[in-house]
């Protein structure tokens, strides 16, 4: 309850502070909807840059969280005052954008649908997360921040340069709760401000019946859904950057320089939440060039217009770029690259850039991928790692259709432009395309633009109506079996039926070892962990990074050998006392244990192939 009662009081602070800015910078927006949506998404980014002030300032503890949270109240109460009518008006005017009469049966279908996706999702964000990101790097880091009361650069977490403006919140939250549970409600808060602003959109330049179908069918696509539900930054990434494209059309339908600062600060807050967040930002920027370029009449103007663009957006990354500078020398965190060279993969070839075509090819099968296959493979792949990646229900094999319409609104022509470049874009970057994740940021545009078609055939059609919506009810329906399957696995933990080990235990197998290591080891003992997913550690770790180019070769080995008298100094000088190993995941080379060191082990503890040792090093190194 503590938690939802954090929520709400930050989902306030939030508006209001946002609210403040947006009036500072006499920035008007038409409607309470898109009030509520902008200045929550400015408010919160705020929260999360003065908490990285304070862990600059090495001020992480509680009463200076408190302190500043209070601050915020203070100097938002007034906004907060003005818009005391706001969630009134949510209640008269979303209910009244449809008639409760025969012909809206449809939509009242996908509401209550959707009410039952968003409850799933509540539900299995109240159970301790398990999922490899959030315990690897979204969490730790902020766990780690707040050990130390200050922003620190994590050597055995490739990822701790990242651009962590969502992770800052986490760690706001964490401080104050005390809990890992928060994480997962504040990503589920923002999933459901993403279809508030979805909605928004349709309402204003669409219709309220696009706007119902275009955020159900976004939501209950199992891999938003999943994402809903557990502490990562792709949700906000989607947030932002579909905020800025929302403003940037604002933009262009009212000429309001404003428009396109705000869409520049939201593009901002997109590539802060996450790297490849820049993504938007160049599909917007080469979009609103060929704007602005083509006013031949006023090219200053425009030229003038893309800077202030571009600067607010360099202005919101900014922090991120300087900390990563002053940590590691280089402008970006280079993890993915990085993790190769610790492999010992780019010492004999260069990173290879991926076929365009290959890549084009690639993304386009993962957002076509006709209905069969996205509704049968929900039931058959074990993990969202399979066709949970591929986005989309029933709906996208409607966006061909837009060819046969002969007239077109303008937004939809904008929204498949700006989609066709982020691809495009994307496409070129010489990272793995193994899922969808990267181009995320279109997918809110593509629902609405599918959502835009199926309305025209339904008005079109008639006779084909009652089919068209019989077809999307069911796979919609249809899709909710994995929601369904993993908010299940969660539920004995939410209602107290286990506890914290037994649920970590029958998920990843290592809740008993984390208690094993939590209760008997020391604070003066330092584990060396194979395992990654290390949040739960409660004693001093390092992971297998810290060792990793002394145990691979030239190439990954079955059974990796090292140079035995460098790995002992090695953990000499890291003061590693414990090796903590978990057989039950053994992937490239992680988790594997060197032949040369299982001399100076002494296994303590052995369950569900987990195994936790005491390292006896000699005085004498050893030579091979």
């Amino acid at each position: 309850m503590l938690n939802i009662i954090f929520l709400a009081f930050l989902t306030i602070i939030s508006f209001g502070v946002g609210y403040k800015v947006l009036k500072l910078f006499r920035i008007k927006l038409d409607n309470s909807l898109e009030r509520f949506v902008f200045s929550s998404g400015i408010g919160l980014g705020i929260i999360s840059y003065l908490t990285l002030l304070l862990a600059v300032l090495e001020l992480l503890y509680k009463w200076a969280c408190l302190l500043l949270l209070f601050l915020l109240l203070i100097i938002s109460l007034w906004g907060i005052w003005r818009n005391k009518d706001l969630f009134s008006t949510f209640k008269r005017k979303i209910p009244r954008s449809i008639r409760l009469e025969k012909a809206y049966i449809f939509e009242y279908c996908l509401i209550i649908i959707l009410f039952f996706y968003i409850l799933l999702c509540f539900l299995y964000s109240l159970a301790p997360p398990v999922d490899w990101d959030s315990l690897v790097y979204h969490l730790s880091i902020p766990k780690i921040w707040i050990q130390n009361h200050k922003a620190i650069h994590i050597p055995y977490i490739n990822q701790s340069e990242n651009h962590l403006t969502t992770e800052n919140i986490f760690t706001l939250g964490m401080i104050i709760l005390n809990n890992e549970t928060f994480p997962c409600l504040l990503i589920w808060l923002t999933s459901l401000w993403l279809i508030l602003a979805i909605y928004s959109l349709c309402l204003r330049y669409l219709s309220p019946r696009t706007g119902i179908l275009a955020m159900s069918a976004f939501y209950c696509t199992p891999f938003i859904s999943w994402l809903s539900s557990r502490p990562m930054v792709d949700i906000p990434y989607i947030l932002y950057a579909f905020l800025g494209f929302y403003a940037f059309f604002k933009y262009l339908y009212s000429k309001d320089l404003n428009m396109l600062l705000l869409s520049g600060i939201m593009s901002g807050f997109s590539a802060s939440c996450k790297q490849f967040g820049v993504i938007p930002f160049i599909a917007l920027f080469l979009i609103i060039s060929i704007i602005e370029i083509k006013k031949r009449n006023n090219i200053i103007n425009g030229l003038n217009h893309i800077f202030l663009f571009s600067l607010l957006f360099l202005l919101i990354i900014a922090p991120w770029i300087i900390k990563c500078y002053i940590n590691t020398g280089e402008f970006f965190s280079t993890w993915h690259s990085g993790a190769l060279l610790l492999l010992g993969q780019a010492e004999k070839t260069e990173l290879e850039l991926p076929s365009i075509w290959n890549k084009i090819g690639y993304i386009l099968r993962s957002t076509t991928n006709i209905p069969e296959f996205i509704l049968i493979g929900n039931l058959f792949y074990r993990s969202p790692s399979g066709s949970l990646w591929s986005p989309g229900i029933f709906m996208m094999a409607f966006l061909p259709c837009l060819i046969f319409l002969r007239k077109t609104d303008r937004i939809i022509k904008y929204m498949l432009i700006y989609s066709i470049v982020v691809i495009s874009v994307s496409a070129i970057l010489p990272y793995p395309s193994r899922n969808i994740r990267l181009i995320g940021c279109i997918l809110p545009v593509v629902f609405i633009s599918c959502s835009y078609i199926v309305y025209r055939l339904l008005n079109d059609y008639e006779s084909i109506a009652k089919y068209i919506k019989v077809l999307i009810v069911i796979s919609v329906l249809f899709n909710i079996i994995p929601v369904v399957k993993w908010t299940y696995a969660g539920l004995p933990i939410v209602f107290k039926m286990e506890n914290k080990i037994e649920y970590l235990d029958r998920r990843i197998k290592i809740g008993s070892a984390l208690e094993y290591v939590n209760k008997n080891l020391s604070d003066n003992d330092r584990i060396l962990s194979l395992e990654q997913r290390v949040f739960y550690f409660e004693k001093p770790y390092t992971t297998i990074l810290t060792i990793i180019d002394l145990i691979l070769k030239d190439s990954m080995m079955d059974e990796p050998r090292c140079d035995i008298s460098k790995l002992i100094e090695r953990l000499k000088s890291e003061k590693i006392t414990h090796l903590f190993s978990n057989d039950n995941y053994v992937n490239t080379g992680y988790g594997y244990l060197p032949k040369d060191l299982m001399p100076y082990l002494e296994l303590i503890y052995s369950k569900n192939l987990v195994y936790v040792y005491k390292i006896n090093l000699p005085n004498n190194v050893p030579t091979n």
